[in-house]
């Protein structure tokens, strides 16, 4: 007889991100241990500390080792929880934070600590002396980019006391100062993931101002040991100690010596609602362009998100240097709808996906090309992927000041119809929120849909697309590169089925590079 394969739901989510949900959960477990001399051996059973909660621990798909912490004793274990239990998963951002008490050969019941809040609360972090417990917290249900801020849970008295209610900043993460009278936190700020110092007063001062900064280690004379890199170099290691910064390893400098790389340049010009708007602009890399050109091809970058930033970090995907070392000038612009310009610059892409960002990059590049000389104007590329890709469907249909300017355009992964993304994404969250409601009797998702101006394209793009991609499925790749054939446009489709919304794999990593480079020589630097 023949076997069956499927598979029966009934209730939302039946996959996340890249995997399909088949009732497999990740928990934490206590797992004790003897050390003899220097050998390690497990001691006794392994513990669910979660007990019967149906639930992950981390969070899935992004959720990490920041989202649990012991007191400082071992006698209690915190962690992050989301309520996945029934549909409503699909269109709630509501995360909570959980304690169960820990003995020598068992565990309690979880308690829940933030029940009261419905939007996220994440990131738990015992104070040093054990009394408090720190973690980040949203205010508006079922928005994901909301201002994520600091609060405070006295394990005495049960109070909850705000931290940093009053700065418009958002918290990325954060730990605790020897003394506990605050924090070390990272923020994104004026396209630089920066270090602070927070302290339980609300008072706050900059720490490390420039480039990357993460995975935080705090010494117990406020020394920081951080992981720090910039567009220019990846992670390394480094030491903050009395205002100096230290580099204390130097992985791949063999590496880096062989590559072509760029200064990225900051850029501020007036934007939408005459507000400042920043962005990079990089030369093309020495030498990385044939007969030493003094003009260069511009590959304009766009970002996702769409509450994303392009940081002075290192990609492993979207990397300016990339398209610098291959001789093309590099522009990107941190539009409207950004993070770390304070939370209402991010609030203004809400039901306006094509309107303020657009006006953005638009202007933005033109001020580009006016202020760069080495800036070609008559060979422009634009590039993005998920809200980027968005945009660049939306740019194919709409001109700016009457023309088609970009050459050629490449859409990662991006969204080509807004109402159907609502049937088939996976977190329902993100459009109820950006187009403000479901798409019943609601014409924001079609005033912002990409498709429903597929008659106006006429500019070659390039589409690519994940097979496992649940975030924003493969239907929509292919759907664009089918109104671009069925017009005549050149286009071409590249399929990676077994990536989701990122390309992770190296091998495929490398093939997607070369193949969008080849497509974007084809067009400025033909032969």
């Amino acid at each position: 007889s023949e076997s069956v394969r499927a598979f029966t739901f009934d209730k939302l989510f039946i996959r996340h991100w890249g995997e399909w949900y088949h009732g497999e959960r990740s928990h934490a477990f206590l797992q004790r241990i003897e050390w003899n001399d220097s050998t390690c051996t497990l001691s006794g059973d392994a513990i669910d500390m979660m007990g019967n909660l149906d639930a992950d621990a981390p969070t899935k798909p992004y959720g990490g080792i920041e989202e649990w912490s012991f007191s400082p004793d071992d006698s209690e274990f915190a962690f992050t929880r989301r309520y996945d239990e029934n549909t409503s998963v699909a269109w709630t951002t509501n995360l909570d934070i959980f304690t169960v008490s820990i003995t020598s050969d068992s565990v309690g019941t979880p308690v829940c600590i933030t029940q009261e809040n419905q939007a996220a609360d994440t990131q738990p972090s015992y104070s040093n002396d054990g009394t408090l417990i720190a973690y980040l917290s949203q205010t508006v249900p079922g928005y994901e980019s909301d201002r994520s801020m600091v609060k405070v849970y006295n394990r005495t008295s049960q109070m909850i006391t705000e931290i940093s209610e009053n700065w418009d900043r958002s918290i990325d993460s954060l730990v605790w100062l020897p003394d506990d009278s605050g924090f070390y936190v990272t923020i994104a700020e004026y396209a630089r993931e920066r270090i602070y110092k927070l302290l339980l007063n609300g008072n706050y001062t900059v720490v490390v101002s420039e480039h990357s900064s993460s995975s935080l280690n705090v010494l117990s004379d406020e020394s920081i040991v951080f992981s720090y890199e910039s567009m220019v170099e990846p992670s390394n290691i480094y030491l903050y100690s009395s205002d100096n910064i230290t580099q204390l390893t130097d992985f791949n400098a063999d590496m880096l010596e062989k590559t072509y790389r760029s200064e990225p340049v900051d850029f501020w010009f007036t934007g939408a609602y005459d507000e400042q708007v920043h962005g990079w602009v990089l030369n093309a890399a020495q030498n990385s362009a044939p007969n030493n050109s003094s003009t260069f091809p511009v590959a304009f970058l766009i970002h996702g998100g769409p509450q994303g930033t392009w940081s002075d970090d290192w990609s492993y995907r979207w990397n300016p240097q990339t398209y610098a070392g291959n001789g093309y000038a590099v522009a990107m612009i941190d539009f409207h709808g950004s993070i770390g310009y304070g939370q209402n610059f991010t609030n203004s892409i809400t039901n306006n996906y094509g309107g303020a960002p657009f006006y953005d990059l638009n202007v933005g590049l033109d001020s580009m090309l006016g202020n760069f000389t080495f800036l070609d104007s008559s060979r422009q590329i634009a590039l993005g992927a998920s809200y980027g890709g968005w945009m660049i469907n939306w740019i194919n249909g709409h001109q700016w000041n009457g023309n088609d300017r970009f050459l050629c355009l490449v859409c990662h992964d991006g969204i080509f119809d807004e109402r159907i993304f609502w049937f088939n994404t996976d977190e329902l969250w993100f459009p109820e929120h950006d187009m403000v409601g479901t798409p019943f009797n609601n014409s924001n998702y079609e005033d912002w849909n990409p498709s429903r101006f597929v008659d106006q394209w006429k500019t070659p793009q390039m589409v690519i697309h994940g097979g496992r991609d649940y975030r924003i499925p493969d239907s929509h790749g292919i759907g664009a590169f089918t109104a671009l054939q069925r017009q005549g446009i050149e286009s071409k489709f590249v399929f990676f089925p077994t990536e989701n919304h990122w390309v992770l794999t190296p091998s495929n990593s490398v093939y997607w590079h070369h193949t969008v480079n080849d497509w974007m020589d084809h067009f400025a630097y033909p032969e």
